[in-house]
């Protein structure tokens, strides 16, 4: 009987500790139900007061006795945030020039239509190269690019089925033929836009002038600056390739000259020979700039001027450019008139062409 009894109070204590519990949870919860509804009440009325800034900013015409939503801000407090404020003498500064603040950007409009529609089906990962799955659960994504095709225009809609990899676990989206990823513009126009802009050498708004007009083809002036960009970004790896390898040439020709960057002062480096160029734009006209290209160590010949930035650049044999060469002979002939060229005079100048000539192959 005293078991029956002890285990009747067992299970009521716990019966009482779990509506305790219960209770707990209650009050718990109707705590956080008015902090919701507390924070929902805020986000309201920072919309509200979003929208009167924004009509306060984008229309100027805006009547004076236009009605105001339950709870939204005084035009006076508005007009204080949106103008600028006033100068010690009573005159406002002028207007920054461009959009005002928090005005929406532009983008290029999707299409809505396409020519053809091209699945991508991703073979192996670009980050291991294991295999490639695809996620049924996941989402696929329809990437729509524009471009110059056979003569036209042509929309071609990319779609990117949901893959992960099967060895990295990392999701996995390739490029399809003739397709830039997150790009709205395709490789063509733009390969024909940075060939007009700097093979050509015509600017930016003639560049997209002659796409419109020839080729049908619409975008911004700035657009062809996001196309310099690109293809900067782009041929990083080329350009790296193209100085390793000019390390392991036989010959290079290394020469520098004067260069600005935004009004500052700046020198272009070529390095190259009949199969490679190699530019490069730095602040420095130190001779480490050119040991940094083609390495401390040169196992080629290296051609260059006078200047003396290459003394310290170690090279296999080193040779001087003789069309300076022949330069300076002409400078010393000319200094010295033929009426007092003197033996004396002649075995300096030879002495000193000499000299030099020997310094083309040190």
């Amino acid at each position: 009987m005293s078991i029956v009894v002890a285990t009747g109070n067992e299970a009521e204590r716990q019966a009482n500790q779990t509506w305790r519990e219960v209770e707990r949870l209650r009050k718990e919860v109707a705590l956080r139900d008015d902090q919701l509804d507390k924070l929902r009440a805020e986000i309201e009325e920072l919309r509200r007061e979003l929208k009167a800034v924004h009509r306060r900013t984008f229309q100027k015409h805006r009547q004076a006795d236009e009605g105001h939503d339950e709870g939204a801000v005084d035009e006076t407090s508005v007009r204080g945030l949106v103008n600028s404020p006033a100068t010690a003498d009573g005159e406002k500064p002028k207007k920054k020039r461009g959009a005002p603040v928090g005005h929406p950007g532009w983008y290029r409009a999707i299409p809505t239509v396409w020519e053809r529609t091209e699945e991508v089906l991703p073979a192996t990962c670009p980050h291991c190269g294991g295999g490639v799955q695809v996620d049924p659960a996941g989402l696929d994504h329809n990437h729509v690019q524009e471009d110059w095709v056979a003569g036209r225009v042509e929309a071609v809609c990319f779609r990117h089925p949901a893959a992960l990899c099967l060895v990295c676990g990392r999701a996995v989206e390739v490029a399809g033929p003739g397709e830039l990823l997150g790009c709205p513009i395709g490789p063509n126009i733009k390969a024909r836009a940075e060939y007009l802009h700097f093979e050509i050498g015509l600017s930016c708004r003639k560049v997209q002038t002659i796409c419109a007009h020839l080729l049908g083809f619409q975008f911004v002036p700035a657009s062809v600056l996001g196309f310099d960009q690109q293809a900067a970004r782009r041929a990083e790896p080329l350009a790296a390739d193209i100085a390793h390898k000019l390390g392991f040439a036989m010959v290079v020709y290394a020469d520098e000259t004067y260069w600005t960057i935004d009004a500052v002062s700046a020198y272009v480096w070529f390095h190259g020979n009949e199969d490679l160029a190699y530019f490069q734009i730095d602040t420095s006209r130190s001779g480490e700039v050119s040991r940094q290209i083609l390495g401390d160590s040169f196992d080629g010949i290296l051609s260059t001027d006078c200047y003396g930035g290459y003394e310290k650049h170690r090279a296999k044999a080193k040779q001087k450019c003789l069309a300076h060469l022949r330069r300076t002979a002409k400078d010393w002939l000319e200094l010295v008139p033929a009426s007092s060229q003197s033996l004396a005079v002649r075995r300096r100048c030879a002495r000193h062409f000499c000299f030099a000539f020997a310094r083309c192959f040190s």
